[in-house]
C-alpha cells in the first residue's frame, strides 16, 4: 500500500528528467517500472559508462588478482547514478526538496573503501568473496551465496 503522502503515479504530472545517456535512461526505466510517467528533457550528457566506472573508485576492484584494474562488463556505475537520479526525482515530486547532491557511482567506491577487512580484486569472485561468476552454456551467471542458508538452499534452486 502506498503511503498517503506519496501520490499515486497516475495522479501526478509527469516527472521531468534532464540529461542524455545511460544514467538518464536507467533513471527513466526505474521510474516507469514503478508506474510513474516520465518526460525526458534535453540536458547535460551523462558520463560515459567507462568513465563513470573509472571515476567511481570501484574499478580498483575489477579484474584478476594479479592483473591490472579493468572496466566493468556492464554499466554498473551509470546505473548507480541513474538510481540516485530516480530517487532525487521522486523526492522532489513528493517532498519538494532533495537534501544533498549524491554521486551514485562514487557511493560504490566509498562502500568499498569503508569495508573491513578491505576489499581486493579476486578475479571471478566478488571482492567480498560471496559471489562467483559461473560460465554457462549461453553466457555467465553471477551466483551470490552471501548467507549460510543460501548454500543450504542451492540444491532446491538447481
Amino acid at each position: 500500500m502506498r503511503p498517503a503522502s506519496l501520490p499515486a503515479p497516475t495522479d501526478s504530472p509527469p516527472l521531468c528528467l534532464r540529461g542524455r545517456g545511460v544514467a538518464t535512461c536507467y533513471a527513466v526505466a526505474l521510474l516507469e517500472s514503478l508506474g510513474w510517467r516520465v518526460e525526458p528533457q534535453s540536458g547535460p550528457e551523462d558520463a560515459h559508462p567507462d568513465h563513470a566506472w573509472a571515476d567511481s573508485g570501484a574499478m580498483a576492484l575489477t579484474g584478476t588478482t594479479a592483473g591490472p584494474a579493468r572496466l566493468a562488463p556492464a554499466p554498473v556505475a551509470s546505473c548507480a547514478d541513474g538510481a540516485v537520479r530516480a530517487l532525487e526525482a521522486l523526492a522532489r515530486e513528493t517532498t519538494g526538496t532533495w537534501p544533498a547532491k549524491l554521486d551514485g557511482a562514487a557511493l560504490l567506491g566509498e562502500r568499498a573503501a569503508l569495508a573491513r577487512p578491505p576489499l581486493t580484486r579476486r578475479g571471478s569472485e566478488s571482492p567480498g568473496g560471496s559471489c562467483r561468476m559461473v560460465r554457462c552454456a549461453d553466457g555467465w551467471l553471477a551466483l551470490n551465496l552471501a548467507r549460510p542458508e543460501d548454500e543450504e538452499l542451492l540444491a532446491a534452486w538447481l
